[in-house]
């Protein structure tokens, strides 16, 4: 039987959280360096929460966000889903051109454009602390943005991957930068299948369980 994320324990937890406050720590660099403001992040909580949980922690199923998907193969293959609500999309999009009024059903391809690299320097820094952190390798594929309602916008990830329970580290990050108001986004990664076992044993090695 295939071990899951339930499965950790408070030493394997523990390293998740870190690894949690080192991905956000390399996150805002790399966001203070591509707005040319300085970027802070408050440290993330981070959880271990089945999927179906996930749209009613982000405020249910029909709330309106903005998701930026990406793939990731390598030792951990897994999906990671960016969130940011409509506020906060009009707070991030304040730092790098002007969008009073702009909601987000309504952004154009310039603020697509920019959501995207948002969201991929956030998942890929993630991803990076990570591999160093654990010794693992991760792949990421181009990312690809949606704005629809959370609900559609998790069952579309994860429709492929059968009917069994599926889990998820969720991170949720607090953004800070001088003249705007605190920016929410929340990072969601799913293993696959299978996945979940080399990253316990990464998370174990790592905590000296």
């Amino acid at each position: 039987m295939s071990k899951s994320l339930r499965d950790l324990g408070p030493l394997e937890l523990d390293a998740l959280r870190e690894l949690g406050n080192i991905g956000a720590g390399h996150a805002a660099s790399a966001l203070s360096r591509m707005l040319g403001a300085t970027v802070t992040i408050d440290v993330p909580r981070v959880s271990v929460v089945s999927v179906e949980r996930v749209p009613e922690l982000l405020g249910g199923p029909e709330r309106v966000m903005a998701g930026v998907y990406m793939r990731v193969f390598g030792d951990v293959p897994c999906r990671i889903l960016c969130f940011f609500p409509e506020e906060s999309v009009q707070g991030l999009l304040d730092l790098l051109m002007p969008s009073a009024g702009m909601r987000v059903e309504g952004l154009d391809a310039a603020a697509q454009s920019a959501l995207k690299e948002l969201g991929n320097i956030l998942g890929c820094n993630y991803l990076n602390a990570a591999a160093r952190f654990l010794g693992l390798q991760f792949i990421p594929s181009v990312p690809a943005l949606a704005v629809d309602m959370v609900g559609g916008i998790i069952t579309e990830a994860v429709v492929d991957m059968g009917e069994r329970e599926v889990d998820a580290v969720f991170i949720e990050n607090q953004f800070r930068a001088r003249g705007v108001p605190p920016v929410s986004g929340h990072l969601i990664l799913i293993p696959e299948a299978g996945a979940a076992e080399p990253l316990l044993k990464a998370l174990m090695r790592q905590s000296g369980a």
